[in-house]
């Protein structure tokens, strides 16, 4: 096309087949050229022709005209019936790979006019030159030249640039009819493209015309679809909210008639909606080749309108405006589900968040309205909380409303959930399903204990209570002391519990204490010698001691008061202390008691303060 441009820019005149032209440059002696450095030189080389090669492609082994025989291998495209020559080979001269070659632009250009056809003369007649837009206008056209008969096509262009129409030569004419011309006022001119003997040539003069704009008729209705795709109705005026469904404006001619099934000049221009007077969505659309127009990102509310399509007509059409249209958009469908799924269990004096999803087949924004719990006719304790998806953010992919609370069952029970819809959806209620086994709870008042040194004691009222089912036996009750609390004590009264009831715990401490000394009783060795040192005192009222004597009494006396304990000692039992350690303590209440075969248990945690 940059390449025409180019002749049409060099020559002055338009070009009408340029085939004709491009072949007989090629059949020229020089010039289709190998292609080499050398040939860029050469002012008289158009075409540069590559001789060696080709343009085949790789393919998958088996696969149609595959070089290749083997599953799963590789090979190349080769021409029918062949295994080895390749497909597209290139050719001295016109081949498939590469046609006549590449261009020299330059070299084409400047010789387009070395190439002279015979002359050929064109003339037009139409009948009737004054009509309306859609009616049949006669025409003749007539190309003549030298001894030959000129052959190729025709056309019938405006002076607005508008083409009207192609038509086939026979015997040197083409003739007929067509309703194909655009309103206004404005001249037309046949042009025949030429053939391998004469040149193009357009008719002279050129023929006025005045084409009136005829009535046109403009529709508006819904076109429906399933969710998958399929059409349900191109000419509906209800539809359910967040469904696939587009609005459409059709301008046709006063019959109904659209340009495609008429084969007529199609309107052009602009149309607007209007709903009680007022734009609706985008308000003004653009016509597109078909005459019609379709508002594909429309999302009605729930409700009922009246539309309105005005179309403002064009050069061929007189504006005209639909029918006020009623139209219809019906609240979307709704349903729940659930997380757990409904006959969720629950243990007694146990917890569950339970989420309702209000779940939709909506393209639309999210649901608002609420979510209720119900027990019976009350509501369930607790906090709805909501979170909302439109279709575009919805894991679904559909518009949805989430709704989740928390409850503590008390029995086994029916819920029922209902969501109370807007003005986009419906309305929607279901029952849930809870079942209550069997469970134990302990509380305790107060929680927090202060101690207020050891040796001391602190109590705590423990309320305990089953439910969920019947219990066998009873309820027995411990404490779990942490390792780090030494020489402390847990106490319940009563210590266990036959039915739900209140029972007391005491936490008691133990403090400093001091272990009295027992005597001492000496081994039989030491008697002995306490009973030689008695002799010897005797022996020391009778007669003097001489220095040596003195010494081993002393010596034995020493003995005597070591082996005896004599002085103090902290070693024995003598002066020990057993002390709960001063802290933060956490201890634990468990109520256990056996359901249907089953045990159960039940906690409670005290803080511990011992100062």
């Amino acid at each position: 096309a940059g390449i025409m441009a180019l002749v049409n820019q060099k020559t002055g005149e338009r070009q009408g087949n340029a085939n004709y032209v491009l072949y007989k440059l090629a059949a020229k002696s020089g010039a289709s050229c190998t292609s080499s450095s050398s040939a860029v030189a050469d002012s008289s080389c158009i075409f540069y022709d590559v001789v060696n090669g080709n343009n085949s492609v790789a393919c998958y082994g088996t696969s149609p005209d595959c070089s290749s025989s083997t599953a799963g291998g590789y090979g190349a495209l080769v021409t029918p019936g062949s295994s080895t020559t390749l497909a597209w080979t290139t050719t001295a001269g016109y081949d498939l790979a590469t046609g006549l070659g590449s261009v020299n632009a330059a070299n084409l250009v400047n010789n387009w006019n070395s190439i002279t056809f015979t002359p050929s003369t064109t003339k037009l007649t139409l009948s009737p030159t004054t009509t309306t837009h859609g009616q049949p206008v006669e025409y003749t056209i007539n190309v003549t030249g030298g001894s030959a008969t000129p052959t190729g096509s025709v056309a019938l262009e405006g002076s607005n640039n508008y083409g009207i129409g192609s038509f086939t030569l026979s015997g040197g004419a083409a003739t007929g009819s067509t309703d194909l011309l655009p309103g206004g006022t404005y001249t037309i001119v046949a042009r025949y493209s030429g053939d391998g003997n004469y040149g193009a040539s357009a008719s002279t003069p050129p023929v006025s015309v005045t084409v009136a704009r005829e009535s046109s008729k403009t529709t508006v209705a819904l076109v429906t679809f399933d969710l998958s795709g399929n059409l349900i109705s191109s000419d509906a005026t209800t539809a359910a909210y967040g469904s696939p469904y587009v609005l459409r404006s059709n301008v046709t001619n006063a019959s109904g008639e659209s340009c495609a099934a008429a084969a007529v000049g199609c309107p052009t221009g602009q149309v607007t909606l209007t709903e009680n007077g007022k734009p609706l969505d985008l308000g003004t659309y653009s016509l597109n080749s078909q005459g019609y127009f379709e508002d594909q990102p429309i999302q009605l509310g729930g409700g009922s309108y009246s539309v309105v399509a005005s179309y403002g007509g064009d050069n061929s059409f007189l504006a005209s405006s639909s029918a006020t249209v009623p139209m219809t958009i019906t609240k979307a469908s709704t349903q729940f589900a659930f997380t757990p799924a409904s006959g969720a269990n629950v243990q007694f004096g146990s917890s569950l968040q339970l989420t309702a999803d209000v779940n939709t087949q909506s393209s639309g924004v999210a649901p608002t309205g609420t979510v209720q719990f119900l027990n019976g006719s009350k509501p369930v304790s607790g906090t709805v909380t909501y979170t909302g998806y439109s279709a575009s953010t919805s894991p679904t992919g559909y518009a949805q409303l989430q709704a989740a609370i928390t409850i503590t069952p008390s029995a086994t029970e029916t819920l029922s959930v209902a969501y109370s819809g807007d003005s986009n959806y419906l309305a929607f209620s279901t029952p849930f399903q809870v079942n209550l086994t069997p469970g134990i709870t302990v509380s305790a008042a107060p929680t927090s204990l202060s101690i207020a040194s050891p040796g001391g004691s602190a109590t705590s009222t423990l309320t305990v209570n089953f439910g969920g089912g019947t219990f066998s036996g009873p309820i027995s009750l411990a404490c779990s002391v942490p390792a780090t609390m030494t020489a402390t004590t847990c106490s319940f009264s009563p210590a266990s519990l036959s039915a739900s009831g209140n029972t007391t715990v005491t936490i008691t401490t133990t403090g400093a204490a001091i272990a009295p000394r027992l005597p001492r009783v000496p081994p039989a060795g030491m008697l002995l010698m306490l009973a030689l040192l008695l002799v010897l005192l005797a022996i020391a009222h009778r007669r003097r001691w001489s220095p040596a004597a003195a010494l081993l009494f002393c010596l034995l006396a020493a003995a005597v008061v070591v082996a005896c304990g004599g002085g103090t000692s902290s070693s024995g039992g003598g002066g020990g202390t057993v002390t709960t350690p001063a802290g933060n303590y956490s201890v634990g209440v468990t109520a256990s008691g056996t359901a249907g075969g089953s045990s159960v248990t039940g906690t409670a945690n005290l803080s511990v303060t011992v100062q």
